[in-house]
């Protein structure tokens, strides 16, 4: 199983394909498949490395409390412990807070930047919207939260004009 210590915390990674580095960094409490259909995409020409972030699918749960700026490390530390100096970075969601952090941090280790449906800071909407499903995680269950992520993430006249899309992705 490949594992690395990173930023001192046991960090499941997966790497295919060869040419420059590009990681892969996946959304909140989505594990490194999440990027499958896009590993299989860049891998010809990219050497994808895909993750799981602390406390999700293989890697280690550390204790509460850590920052986005510390998954940054655990990330720069992930590319350290793959001798990796400079990568493109791609970050969906909470990945994209991530790689932007990265970009900040040590803008000379990035290769390029690619964000998708992610944000620069926590507004009170997102704080209470991330509070909320945890609640509802730990009250109802991994079903009802899959049922109200959805519910939440999608507008009203997407989930009507998309409703068998929506049903799969719950």
């Amino acid at each position: 199983m490949p594992v690395v210590t990173a930023n001192g915390i046991e960090t499941y990674f997966e790497s295919a394909g060869s040419g420059p580095a590009l990681l892969l960094i996946c959304g909140n409490g989505l594990d490194h498949r999440s990027f499958a259909e896009q590993v299989d995409a860049f891998s010809p020409h990219f050497r994808c490395i895909t993750y799981d972030l602390r406390g999700v699918g293989q890697s280690a749960v550390p204790e509460p409390g850590y920052t986005i700026k510390d998954m940054a490390l655990d990330a720069r530390a992930l590319l350290d412990a793959l001798g990796i100096e400079r990568a493109h970075i791609a970050g969906y969601s909470l990945g994209g807070a991530i790689a932007q952090e990265i970009a900040l941090s040590v803008p000379e280790r990035v290769l390029s930047l690619s964000l998708y449906s992610t944000f620069s800071h926590v507004e009170p909407y997102l704080r209470l919207r991330y509070d909320l499903l945890i609640r509802v995680l730990e009250d109802c269950g991994p079903e009802i939260w899959s049922m109200f992520t959805a519910f939440s993430a999608f507008g009203e006249s997407y989930i009507n004009a998309h409703a068998a899309e929506v049903e799969e992705e719950i």
